[in-house]
């Protein structure tokens, strides 16, 4: 029920529940006995008016010109019975006529940004959580990390949870988990977490390991300090060691021959 109401708010389809409040925009269609639509805000005293255009656009006054019948209160309600409201105060104007009303705007919002599916502006729905919403409109994408959510609203942090209901204009952000490796790969740093990768999989998005790595000893820690093996898939935040060879006897042998040729080269044109 929770993502059929959230989703059809979103189409502007004025889901019955949605309680209507100041700023809202509506767009009112009246059909039957005369047929028209008009936009109109929820004023700051909550009322919204009733009219209907009382002169039709010609050439030489291009424009609609709007009388205003009577005016309606209707802050608080729901659209449906705003709907019924507004329906029976045109039928005191106008003979057989039915209405249509829903939300085209909406005052207060809620921001979902980061790793989320549909990053994004909604409208505030009273009552659902942090995980009910981001759920409502494509949930996280698989790098996300909803334990480290951040909340604001405004410019000011909000002690909240993904389990705290969601007040008007908040800002919920979820940042990027990641995966670091370390050691010796071409390219040493932190990685996009991604659920589906192993250990060696990161290496390889790393550049490979370099010819003084030691593929035989590397391995995941945890933030925990847990050991895995490199074969297992890291959760996030975990660090991909490659570790240096200790000895890699022909390269070493050949540096050690070059300095040794080297100093005796030296010594020898200085004792001729």
């Amino acid at each position: 029920m929770i993502p059929l109401l959230l989703i059809s708010i979103l189409l502007n389809t004025g889901f019955e529940d949605y309680t209507i409040t100041i700023g809202d925009t509506l767009l009112i269609s009246v059909y039957g006995g005369v047929s028209f639509s008009y936009p109109q805000t929820v004023t700051p005293s909550g009322e919204i008016f009733i009219q209907y255009v009382s002169i039709p656009p010609t050439q030489e006054a291009p424009f609609f010109a709007w009388e205003v019948l009577d005016v309606i209160n209707i802050k608080g309600m729901t659209v449906i019975k705003a709907t019924s409201i507004v329906e029976e105060r045109f039928n005191k104007y106008f003979k057989n006529v039915k209405v249509n009303l829903s939300v085209i705007a909406f005052r207060d919002k809620v921001f979902l940004t980061g790793a989320v599916t549909k990053p994004g502006s909604y409208p505030f729905i009273p009552g659902l959580t942090v995980s009910e919403y981001i759920e409502c409109v494509g949930g996280i994408q698989p790098y996300g990390d909803l334990s480290k959510i951040t909340i604001k609203k405004y410019d000011s942090i909000i002690d909240a949870s993904s389990g705290s209901i969601v007040e008007q204009n908040w800002n919920i952000y979820i940042p990027t988990a990641y995966v670091y490796i370390n050691g010796m790969v071409m390219v040493p740093g932190a990685k996009r977490f991604d659920p589906d990768l192993n250990g060696l999989d990161y290496i390889g998005l790393s550049g490979g390991p370099t010819d003084r790595a030691n593929m035989k000893k590397v391995y995941i820690i945890t933030t925990n300090g847990e050991r895995l093996p490199i074969e297992n898939n890291p959760p996030m935040y975990s660090t991909i060691v490659v570790p240096e060879v200790s000895l890699k006897w022909w390269q070493d042998h050949l540096t050690i021959a070059s300095i040794v040729t080297t100093v005796l080269v030296t010594l020898l044109t200085i004792t001729k």
